[in-house]
């Protein structure tokens, strides 16, 4: 009895703190990636911002547009095109897409809206994030800047974090476990004393004593049976 009580406790407790440490892990890498991509995000969009007032009066001279806007854009660890309203790129930091027309959705949305517009996409093997940004002068629309960036380095910290946090609670939770089954066998320790005082009364033995001090329930069961 005292063995399957003490496993028993050991169990149920055990389970109580694998839920609370798996919700809470689950809590904190979730909570760490929002707040990674967030800033990124704020970022991307402030640089976007930066070029576009940079680039606003030069959408009309292709050459000076392109030189500004690489030398703005050197930094950057992604891709910067300038498109205009029209969906023609007339400035590209990898000098690939000038001249072509671009059919991408978040431009598209950001002639509609003239607001931003940030999507995350999977592509060839990576993680993408994009953001485009209108470029406006008098609140008339005259281009869009967009910005393409790799977030893999943001999802590879994750899940770094993701395993050191899952290594910490798998130690945590064999602590807690172990813990639970001594404080089982601690609380199991005088029930079990305790039925065997019973058993023994039954069969007549009315002088049996139990070896307990305890100021709870258990104590007053041992001062119940001892009267």
């Amino acid at each position: 009895m005292l063995k399957r009580i003490s496993f028993t406790m050991a169990v149920v407790y055990g389970l109580i703190i694998i839920a609370t440490i798996s919700t809470l892990d689950f809590l904190i890498i979730l909570t760490y990636r929002q707040e990674q991509l967030d800033k990124n995000q704020d970022r991307q969009i402030a640089f976007a911002e930066i070029i576009g007032n940079v680039v606003k009066d030069k959408l009309d001279d292709i050459m000076e547009l392109n030189g500004t806007m690489r030398e703005n854009s050197a930094k950057l660890d992604g891709r910067v095109l300038i498109v205009n309203k029209e969906n023609k790129v007339l400035a590209d930091n990898y000098a690939y897409y000038i001249g072509k027309q671009l059919d991408n959705d978040e431009v598209v949305r950001v002639i509609e809206s003239k607001e931003q517009a940030i999507q995350y996409y999977h592509m060839d093997n990576q993680n993408i994030m994009i953001v485009a940004t209108p470029i406006l002068e008098n609140k008339q629309l005259t281009g869009v800047v967009l910005i393409s960036v790799s977030v893999d380095q943001i999802y590879q910290d994750v899940k770094d974090l993701e395993h050191q946090v899952i290594i910490i609670s798998v130690i945590a939770c064999i602590i807690a476990i172990f813990l639970s089954f001594i404080f089982g066998r601690k609380l199991s320790s005088p029930i079990e004393k305790l039925t065997a005082a019973s058993e023994e009364i039954l069969r007549g033995k009315l002088d049996t004593k139990v070896d307990i001090v305890r100021n709870d329930e258990i104590g007053k069961l041992q001062e119940e049976i001892h009267w």
